[in-house]
């Protein structure tokens, strides 16, 4: 048997092939691109599902405010389109009249909010504000309404909404004055008072009530 000295095994360890050291592998540019991509998508999809809900709930709404406006038109033969034909301005009382009063003794629909409730001569009168005028001036309602359609109204806490209503009009005319005085100081503490007679821009329309629900 032979035996390798120590120069001989030296001789041996030059011959083998030498091998670089491998390189640990890292991720390369396309995972960070596909992580950076991901994450970019769900910031940006995030809105968008919160926006779903409102969306829904909104249209749902007013399907729910078509269908009631329906079921009142059909139950009191009401018209909810009566303000259509109203396209002059500005608006005068005679026309804004004609569109209200029915002819046929047809009832109306609008929306508003009431500003109060009150007695007057043993009647119940209910004053709203319209929430849509097409006289672009403010127009406001008083009609006699049987404390039975006004019950759920005043047990309601919430007083501050809209409500869907349904009457029949009797009168329509613009408030004709509106006073305002005006105290001005003209020394040794005297102040003398002015009185402003000014015509009136508000339209005021009577009748009764007939129904009355909240705004969904």
């Amino acid at each position: 048997m032979s035996t390798i000295i120590p120069d001989e095994i030296e001789g041996i360890g030059k011959a083998l092939p030498s091998h670089p050291p491998q390189k640990k592998k890292g991720w390369g540019p396309w995972v960070w691109f596909l992580i950076i991509a991901v994450i970019l998508g769900a910031w940006l999809w995030q809105p968008k599902e919160k926006e779903i809900p409102t969306q829904s709930s909104e249209s749902q709404r007013r399907s729910e405010v078509t269908q009631l406006i329906a079921e009142l038109e059909g139950k009191y033969r009401a018209e909810a389109n009566w303000s259509k034909s109203l396209t002059g301005f500005p608006l005068y009382s005679i026309e804004l009249e004609k569109a209200l009063v029915r002819k046929d003794g047809q009832s109306i629909i609008f929306t508003g909010s009431v500003s109060d409730i009150r007695q007057d001569k043993g009647k119940t009168l209910l004053d709203i504000e319209a929430e849509y005028s097409p006289a672009q001036s403010p127009l406001r309602f008083v009609l006699e309404c049987p404390l039975s359609v006004l019950d759920p109204l005043l047990k309601s806490k919430e007083r501050h909404r809209n409500y869907i209503v349904v009457a029949k009009i009797e009168s329509v005319y613009k408030t004709r004055f509106h006073l305002d005085s005006h105290g001005y100081p003209s020394g040794e503490d005297e102040v003398e008072t002015e009185l402003e007679l000014t015509a009136g821009d508000n339209f005021l329309a009577h009748g009764k009530c007939l129904d009355l629900h909240l705004y969904p």
